[in-house]
């Protein structure tokens, strides 16, 4: 069953992408040069903190963590968020109201500010100077609130879109001045005038989807910038440090989701901002909203000095080859697996293990260890794991990396470990982990393809594709194509009929399976396509974050006959899309609807196997195969009804095969007592 984490689907819209989503989401082109095939945020908070053991106030503790979409009555996220004295102000993203919370978080008004936003767009950003509050609406327009009136005082006309706003009352030798941001733009610093003072590089910083910034004096080593950024895929809600010296950001990291949004569906980055009087020990706080789905949150932090822990080794990626998450039995073959990790403590390792370990059924079929000595504070390695492990049966595989640090004790065990599921299937190939994030489509009503590429590793015939489209249209239509790939899709080889999505898919999603229309189709060891038609509205096809491999997923957007990588666009997704290969040993040639020769039943069977046949054939021959190619049971002629007695036959899949006149036919069938 998938797990719904973010409503949200995409529009592929010529060379550009525009997003309809409950939660406002980057657009930008993101780099396509950094891949980790499996990352430790994925699974374990990568949150870097004080311990709490070394002083009674840490950073990231939680001050505040409010509910608002239960109160604000309207659609869309909230987005920017400041702290005034006395009240929370927080905005939404998509619509021109604005709201005021009190310390308790509770929801004491809700009104508009005639000029600032649109009935369909609003403030992203929000910040206080101790009089004014100021706005920003990813223009390049800067809005003076007066917060007694609630009306609009002045406007700024700042050099650059401003979806992240911080004041500044130390810049520009003390008459004060804004820090501004996009997505993925340079963070500069204005004048109350809108003049440009100073520059962090985007080069620098590389955040490719940053939303809320704020300024930070006080924390030991800086002055900061904080960003909440919303990271390279969906659902991310990352605080992260930038020295406004190097303009790069430190290790000072927090994943908002782990203890703010951990109850919701999916969590995002939104405004951000500093500020203090938010408890009663006059510590400053780091303010923010995540734009979760469903509920947006309201969430405080206290903020200070980051101590760097003793002793912290951290897993940052997990690697896998070949990196599939479902493969057919008879494509198996060697996996490999190494991990990407850093010593984020004060002090060096002297030794540290990287241990891999692949279970099954609660029973360990493989362990094994490599060693990494002297590792310096700081730095990064990749340590591999040398062993390859070949899976023998069907099953789920449960791979697991994790790093033991021996008698120098690891302070944080939460970043220590990453892990995932590797099936074995009879006929599925597929790269996602069966977890749906998101959903992308192509609009304009022209239609389009959507889909990845798959590399098979010896001849095999491809039966049918799976997908999972998250609220389609109602009435539309959908198919499946197969291509030949080189560096990008090339010739259709092969397609299958269409499915008109219903309004219980539109309302719930479904998954479909569509069969190749001369299926099964041969395909020799090689790389091919596999693509999504869009006829007319969205499906939005679901997609992960997770495994995500460059150049992989590819889009053709009419009029354009053009292939462009998904990550162009600002995606880096895996779509739940599986391509069903049969393995060449079950499958006859020519290709004939075994229900025209023969039908079984019943289909699990547990006993008794009944197979009967059109016409009786003293010269046929009706056999059973095991998954491992091993014939169980064969006779020479058959009636027009065959009785087989499997009561002796251990569970699993099973091939029914029948050769008559010099044709082959198969069909499945599981045995399960």
């Amino acid at each position: 069953m998938l797990r719904k984490l973010l409503y949200a689907s995409a529009l592929f819209l010529g060379a550009g992408t525009m997003l309809f989503a409950q939660v406002e989401r980057a657009t930008t082109v993101r780099s396509t040069d950094v891949l980790h095939s499996l990352s430790n945020s994925q699974d374990f908070s990568s949150a870097r903190k004080a311990n709490p053991g070394n002083q009674v106030n840490a950073l990231f503790d939680v001050q505040k963590n409010y509910n608002l979409t239960a109160q604000r009555g309207v659609t869309g996220g909230h987005a920017g968020v400041v702290w005034t004295g006395t009240e929370f102000w927080v905005s939404t993203w998509n619509v021109d109201s604005l709201f005021t919370y009190d310390i308790n978080g509770n929801l004491t008004a809700r009104f508009k500010v005639a000029g600032v936003g649109t009935p369909t767009s609003g403030v992203r950003a929000m910040t206080w100077d101790g009089t004014s509050i100021f706005a920003g609406a990813a223009t390049t327009t800067i809005y003076e609130i007066n917060p007694t009136t609630k009306t609009l005082v002045s406007t700024i006309t700042a050099p650059a879109v401003v979806r992240g706003l911080a004041y500044d009352s130390l810049a520009n030798a003390g008459a004060g001045g804004f820090w501004i941001s996009d997505y993925d733009t340079d963070i500069l610093l204005i004048s109350r005038t809108g003049t440009a003072l100073q520059s962090i590089p985007a080069a620098a910083h590389g955040l490719t989807a940053m939303y809320g910034i704020a300024i930070d004096h006080y924390s030991t080593g800086g002055p900061y910038v904080w960003a909440f950024d919303q990271g390279s895929s969906a659902g991310q809600a990352d605080l992260r440090r930038i020295n406004i010296a190097t303009g790069m950001p430190d290790l000072v990291q927090h994943d908002v989701s782990t203890d703010i949004g951990s109850t919701e569906a999916s969590s995002l980055a939104g405004g951000l901002g500093i500020t203090w009087g938010l408890d009663s020990t006059g510590a400053r706080s780091i303010i923010g909203v995540v734009q979760t789905s469903p509920n947006n949150r309201l969430f405080a932090y206290e903020l200070n000095d980051f101590v760097l822990p003793a002793y912290d080794a951290v897993a940052n990626s997990l690697n896998f080859s070949p990196p599939l998450t479902y493969v057919p039995k008879h494509l198996t073959g060697a996996f490999f697996w190494d991990m990407d990790v850093t010593n984020y403590g004060a002090n060096d390792f002297d030794t540290l293990n990287f241990i891999l370990n692949v279970d099954s059924a609660g029973v360990n079929l493989s362990t094994d260890t490599a060693r990494l000595f002297n590792f310096v504070s700081g730095a990064q390695s990749n340590i591999s794991s040398s062993a390859a492990f070949t899976p023998s049966e069907l099953g789920v595989y449960n791979v697991t990396g994790f790093l033991n640090t021996g008698s120098q004790v690891d302070e944080d065990n939460s970043n220590d470990t990453i892990l995932y599921d590797l099936t074995v299937t009879d006929s599925t190939l597929g790269l996602d982990n069966n977890t749906f994030e998101s959903s992308l489509g192509i609009g304009g009503g022209a239609g389009g393809v959507l889909g990845q590429k798959f590399s098979v590793s010896s001849t095999s015939f491809a039966s049918s594709v799976t997908f999972w489209c998250n609220s389609p249209t109602a009435g539309d239509m959908v198919s499946a194509e197969l291509y030949t790939f080189t560096s990008s899709p090339g010739t259709m080889i092969a397609s299958t009929g269409t499915y008109t999505f219903t309004a219980g898919d539109a309302a719930n999603g479904v998954m479909v399976q569509l069969g190749f229309t001369s299926a099964p189709y041969q395909i020799a060891a090689g790389t091919y396509f596999v693509g999504v038609r869009e006829y007319t509205n969205n499906v939005s096809l679901g997609y992960t974050s997770f495994n995500f491999q460059p150049n992989t997923g590819f889009a053709q957007v009419p009029p354009s006959a053009a292939w462009s990588p998904v990550e162009t666009a600002g995606f880096e997704a895996t779509f739940i899309l599986r391509l069903n290969v049969l393995d060449p040993l079950f499958v006859g040639v020519p290709q004939v609807y075994k229900q025209d020769v023969f039908t079984m039943h019943p289909n699990p069977a547990s006993n008794l196997l009944t197979v009967k046949v059109k016409d009786s054939n003293s010269s046929a021959t009706l056999s059973m195969i095991d998954i491992t190619g091993r014939e169980v049971y064969s006779r020479n002629g058959i009636a027009e009804t065959n009785t087989i007695d499997i009561h002796t036959f251990s569970e699993g899949i099973y091939f029914v095969r029948m050769i008559l006149d010099g044709q082959v036919y198969t069909e499945k069938v599981t045995i399960a007592k």
